[in-house]
């Protein structure tokens, strides 16, 4: 009897915890740029605890070394950030991941990535800011 029991303690501590996330399967670009508005919500089980919003995923490299295509990234709703902070942001329509830099002379999107170029805020650019990168989890 001792030995069933055993076993069950044995197998119960192999249980991983999930927990539940909104996740927009539409992903935030490091690159190129996509749409996030009417995004049909799902949620997604990862076994992480972030104190976030929401879940998307990233699409391309312009945020790599840091973030990869693929991965996913936790999302803090806010409509401000500071400089040098790593967030969500539409950007004339699409949806982009990228480092918000704020200067005296301008304000412009960073990509990590030397390959890309900054992308210039201006008072004619259509820009939300629409959370912070607070974590993201990366398969495997």
């Amino acid at each position: 009897k001792n030995e069933e029991e055993t076993k069950i303690n044995e197998v119960s501590e192999d249980i991983i915890q999930l927990y539940s996330y909104d996740y927009y399967d539409h992903p935030a670009s490091a690159g190129t740029g996509q749409y996030l508005n009417d995004v049909r919500v799902e949620r997604i089980e990862l076994p992480v605890d972030i104190d976030a919003d929401f879940v998307i995923p990233i699409k391309g490299d312009s945020m790599e070394p840091d973030y990869h295509d693929g991965d996913l990234v936790f999302i803090q709703t806010s409509v401000d950030l500071n400089n040098g902070v790593i967030g969500v942001f539409n950007y004339d329509g699409d949806a982009y991941i990228k480092q918000l830099v704020i200067d005296k002379e301008q304000a412009y999107l960073h990509s990590l990535n030397p390959a890309y170029k900054d992308m210039p805020i201006t008072p004619e650019t259509d820009f939300r800011i629409i959370g912070e990168v607070v974590d993201l989890y990366r398969e495997g």
